[in-house]
């Protein structure tokens, strides 16, 4: 019976992902000095949207503690820490696509009302 109970507490958690939704505004580290942008998240796909209104849209991937946001293969993927999610900001960090332990800019996404 112990058991049983167990493996249902195991299985309800396991099918709570977590998942990216509503709209961020693009903040860098001071040091980076880039160029800010609003990004809206809905369900496995995002859209950035720049000042200019140019908007450009890619895929998510969720691993367990991070969302990897990549529109294509030519793109350094973003990396945002999914502990961080439900908070009104979150941090992200943008790796090199060539080598992945290298940090290209940092910063947060801090949510528009």
């Amino acid at each position: 019976m112990k058991t049983l109970v167990a493996l249902m507490a195991v299985a309800c958690l396991a099918s709570q992902e977590v998942k990216l939704e509503g709209k961020y505004r693009i903040e860098f580290e001071k040091k980076y000095q880039q160029q800010t942008y609003q990004i809206t998240f809905q369900g496995d796909v995002y859209t950035k949207r720049w000042p200019d209104a140019v908007t450009s849209k890619g895929k998510i991937k969720y691993e367990k503690y991070t969302a990897i946001l990549r529109k294509d293969m030519e793109e350094d993927p973003v990396e945002i820490d999914l502990r961080d999610v439900g908070k009104d900001t979150i941090h992200f960090s943008t790796r090199s696509k060539r080598d992945q332990s290298k940090v290209v800019n940092r910063g947060l996404l801090i949510r528009v009302k």
